[in-house]
């Protein structure tokens, strides 16, 4: 049994080389909005083929359709953490200032990882070799304060290759045992 509940770290990184998770230049995302998190895997797309003169559906085609997706919220509005997210710069010294891109539409690609908490002696650690992030300032902010600014971050999972061309599985998990 391998039940999957809470999330422990959602980091960035570089796109790897060749289809490769990254070692290092892991960013960290801290003050994640409770309920914010979700990944969603898209069924395939399906279309069905109806013949001539013949009742019913003689094939049912699956087609791709849309990449996994995650979606989330910091309330961590550091300007670090929104050239992250809006930029896609992991390297980022920005301490009171973040300026939007130039671009407004920016997509970044990025590598992502999200890693579960420990349940039953395993985490699971999710994985978007490279996604393209696209990122947003979400939440109503009022007079009383009640709720909080955050920066919206949405990952699609987009396609891999090794260094022959040879594609590979664009997001995939794992079970980790915890020492």
């Amino acid at each position: 049994m391998f039940p999957v509940k809470g999330i422990e770290s959602i980091e960035f990184a570089p796109v790897g080389a060749n289809g490769t998770l990254p070692s290092t230049g892991w960013v960290k995302v801290t003050d994640i909005e409770m309920g914010s998190v979700s990944i969603d895997i898209p069924e395939a797309t399906r279309t069905k083929v109806k013949v001539e003169d013949k009742p019913g559906v003689w094939a049912v085609i699956a087609e791709e359709g849309d990449g996994a997706t995650v979606t989330l919220k910091s309330l961590n509005l550091e300007p670090v953490a929104a050239d992250l997210l809006f930029k896609g710069l992991t390297t980022s010294t920005s301490t009171n200032k973040f300026e939007a891109p130039i671009d407004g539409a920016t997509n970044v690609q990025l590598a992502f990882r999200l890693t579960t908490k420990p349940r039953m002696g395993n985490k699971m650690v999710f994985v978007i070799l490279n996604g393209a992030v696209t990122a947003n300032l979400q939440n109503t902010i009022t007079k009383d304060g009640a709720d909080f600014l955050a920066i919206g971050a949405t990952v699609e999972a987009t396609a891999v290759s090794d260094a022959e061309g040879v594609a590979l599985a664009p997001w995939y998990y794992e079970k980790t045992p915890v020492a």
